[in-house]
């Protein structure tokens, strides 16, 4: 029972910032995308890094190749 709860409130959850997503524009998405890249290749824990695991993005997901591309 609590189980499908648990899968309930997740798919809810993914439909709700989907549509979040989905609203933001193509032009503040790049701007977003930048902003969380220059963060995260600014950031401690990842000029400290050893080893990075990342996602390859796709549709309307924050960009995530030029953070990739950098840590090759």
């Amino acid at each position: 029972m609590l189980k499908n709860t648990v899968k309930a409130c997740k798919n809810s959850l993914r439909k709700k910032y989907k549509a979040i997503r989905n609203d933001i524009g193509e032009y503040n998405r790049k701007e977003y995308s930048n902003r969380i890249a220059e963060k995260l290749l600014s950031s401690e824990f990842y000029v400290n890094s050893d080893i990075i695991l990342a996602y390859a993005s796709i549709g309307d997901e924050v960009e995530t190749y030029s953070i990739i591309n950098h840590a090759l």
